[in-house]
């Protein structure tokens, strides 16, 4: 078996592809990253195709503060459709194709053109699920909402379609797309990893405050304003961490909350990230949807206890009352509640704490996901083959 990969950012698949490559496995990562960013990634150059110019000048857009305008939703659009022609075009010696949505259409009917396996990778739930949760969310908020562009949409839908099955990294992602029709033969379901030489514990919680950690984007679809509900709720001696950026967040919005608890960190590296997973006693995830919501697993590997709403991936790495709590999604009363629960206690936060290392410590870090995927592309590639023929 011979992989090639696309994706145009990061996410979990710099970490695949260089676990592929060590297995003899990687025919052609394609990115949409320059290749001068990619020289301190450990990624194998020789393996690598860069188409980075639309994508690129779609980030110069962001950092400049225009996100939601047309011109950058056409970026967008087109450096999804771009980067897979550009695959579409070079790919000959590999036998699959593991491609992130809208990212795929093009080069993965050329795979099956050249009778191999492609699956459409979905780091989130189902395209249209997640738009009606996103326009309801900001609906509720009185915060004007850019739905996802139709043309993203249709392509996905073509993904889902056509690709031989879809990946998605969670319970919550797969049962979005049962709803949405799709069959649930057709779904593979494979948690995401952690780097355990990137998070692991360290750093002391034992004295001064009770310590509240939030990563991510600063945004609704974090349930951001869940969270700060929840924090005006809390009694006790507490401390609160937003670590992310919070360009993207309604200040009308935030008005709305006591601020007094809360410190607002920024974007930090992720060696910073990890310091503050290190001496924080729980990371809250209140997501209205995440596909998988890494960041709890690597502030598990540090040692945090995981309070997440059901829709993040969380009941696939938490047991209830174990490693952490699940919340329904948009309840900050139940989330202050079990956060509440961890300031009281700070026997079950220890006992929590160890737990959620152990876990972890099970998972295999990404070398399981990357088992998981090769079986996935064996089983899917046989069963395909057979039906052929």
């Amino acid at each position: 078996m011979k992989i090639s990969h696309i994706s145009l950012g990061r996410y979990h698949h710099f970490s695949l592809c260089r676990l592929l490559h060590e297995r003899g496995l990687l025919d052609t990562f394609f990115v949409a990253y320059p290749q001068w960013k990619l020289k301190s990634e450990s990624l194998p150059l020789d393996r690598v195709r860069t188409y980075p110019w639309i994508w690129g000048l779609y980030h110069l857009r962001l950092r400049c503060g225009r996100s939601g305008d047309r011109l950058n939703q056409h970026l967008a659009f087109y450096a999804q459709q771009s980067l897979s022609r550009f695959a579409a075009n070079r790919l000959s010696s590999a036998t699959a194709l593991v491609a992130m949505s809208a990212s795929g259409l093009e080069a993965g009917r050329k795979m099956k053109q050249l009778g191999g396996t492609w699956l459409c990778d979905r780091g989130s739930a189902h395209i249209q699920y997640q738009d009606q949760l996103l326009r309801d969310e900001h609906a509720k908020w009185s915060v004007p909402y850019t739905p996802i562009d139709p043309r993203v949409i249709e392509r996905e839908l073509a993904e889902y379609e056509e690709a031989h099955a879809v990946l998605v990294p969670s319970e919550f992602a797969r049962r979005s797309f049962v709803q949405q029709g799709v069959s649930a033969a057709k779904v593979i379901k494979i948690p995401y990893g952690v780097d355990l030489h990137d998070f692991y514990p360290g750093g002391d919680r034992a004295d001064g405050p009770f310590r509240i950690l939030f990563v991510g984007g600063v945004t609704l679809q974090k349930g951001i304003p869940y969270l700060l509900e929840a924090v005006s709720r809390l009694q006790g001696n507490i401390e609160v961490a937003i670590v992310g950026d919070t360009s993207l967040m309604p200040r009308h919005v935030l008005r709305q909350f006591d601020m007094d608890k809360v410190l607002w960190v920024g974007k930090q590296s992720k060696s910073e990230v990890r310091e503050w997973m290190q001496r924080s006693h729980v990371l809250v995830l209140p997501s209205v949807q995440d596909g998988f919501g890494l960041v709890m697993a690597e502030a598990m590997a540090c040692g945090c206890a995981v309070v997440a709403s059901h829709n993040t991936g969380v009941h696939d790495i938490v047991d209830e009352g174990v490693e952490g709590f699940a919340v329904p999604v948009g309840d900050a009363v139940a989330l202050a509640d079990r956060i509440q629960a961890l300031v009281d206690d700070p026997a079950l936060t220890r006992r929590m704490s160890e737990a959620a290392i152990a876990r972890v410590s099970r998972f295999g870090g990404w070398n399981t996901y990357a088992d998981g995927l090769i079986k996935a592309l064996a089983e899917v590639g046989g069963l395909h083959k057979t039906l052929v023929e």
